[in-house]
């Protein structure tokens, strides 16, 4: 728990059971924390030793900030020679902060000339998911070994923003004009992955590597951004954009090692890698490959 101009806490756990064939584990950490962000600037422009104008800005913004994230999983001990692993995980997050930056014009009678300011709201929402498979396999006391992965990761965030603008004279404190901005900003990015690899001894304390790794990725940005005027939200073309894009990776490698004293060794690999991607750009219809 902490204590500033604003709150905050958190807290988790850990939990490790064993048993003779099985290992389970888990942990969790989750956290609530507020803070507050200021400033205070002063310019004073003169010519001469007199003063000009003055320009004065008063920033303030609010921020919460909360989430939970965790990992759980097992391991299986097949017999000597084999294990069978899995792991799953989740993190989720939650944003919001509101500010207002107010910027003040004076004139060389230290009269208000104008006055800007602009308030901003914000949110945003996380989600990290995630998932292994694996398995390993002894295959002899020489040093053989092989083993396998799979991968699984997801994440989105979705985040919205709203800022005003409000400008005003001294001989008219009501808003000359107010200009409304508002965003979504949805983002998804998935990702699967598989690798095989296999290690063995040779030649007196030397060790040969080699494995395959295959992995597709996919994203979507979202992106809408709005004009608002009388209540009434108008799509703004120039910044609203949708891309798409698609990955495919497709590597391998090989790899030799040795000593060839206490103080020196050799090493010798080879890596192989192939990439398919795409991106679509789905406002105007482009594509990227």
């Amino acid at each position: 728990y902490g204590q500033g101009f604003y709150h905050g806490q958190g807290g988790g756990f850990n939990i490790n059971y064993r048993t003779k064939k099985f290992n389970f584990f888990a942990n969790n950490n989750s956290y609530d924390m507020e803070s507050y962000n200021g400033s205070e600037q002063k310019n004073i422009f003169a010519e001469n030793g007199v003063t000009t104008a003055e320009f004065d800005d008063h920033w303030r913004q609010v921020n919460h900030n909360y989430g939970s994230g965790g990992r759980a999983g097992v391991d299986y001990e097949i017999d000597k020679k084999q294990t069978l692993g899995a792991v799953g995980n989740l993190y989720w997050n939650a944003n919001r902060s509101a500010g207002n930056d107010e910027s003040e014009v004076y004139n060389a009678n230290n009269e208000m000339d104008s006055v800007l300011n602009t308030a901003t709201t914000k949110t945003g929402v996380s989600y990290n998911v995630g998932g292994n498979l694996n398995y390993k396999y002894k295959i002899d006391t020489t040093g053989k070994e092989l083993s396998a992965n799979g991968y699984y990761v997801s994440y989105s965030f979705t985040g919205d923003e709203e800022d005003v603008t409000r400008f005003a004279t001294s001989q008219n404190l009501y808003p000359i004009y107010s200009t409304t901005l508002q965003y979504h900003l949805p983002e998804t990015v998935n990702i699967v992955a598989g690798q095989v690899d296999y290690e063995q001894a040779v030649w007196k304390n030397g060790k040969i590597e080699t494995g395959l790794k295959v992995s597709d990725v996919a994203s979507d940005n979202n992106a809408h951004y709005w004009n608002v005027t009388n209540g009434i939200a108008v799509n703004d073309t120039g910044k609203t954009n949708h891309f798409v894009y698609h990955e495919n990776i497709y590597a391998g490698y090989f790899n030799f090692s040795k000593p060839l004293s206490k103080k020196g060794e050799i090493q010798i690999g080879l890596r192989g890698e192939g990439t398919d991607a795409k991106g679509i750009q789905k406002i105007n219809d482009s594509a990227v490959k």
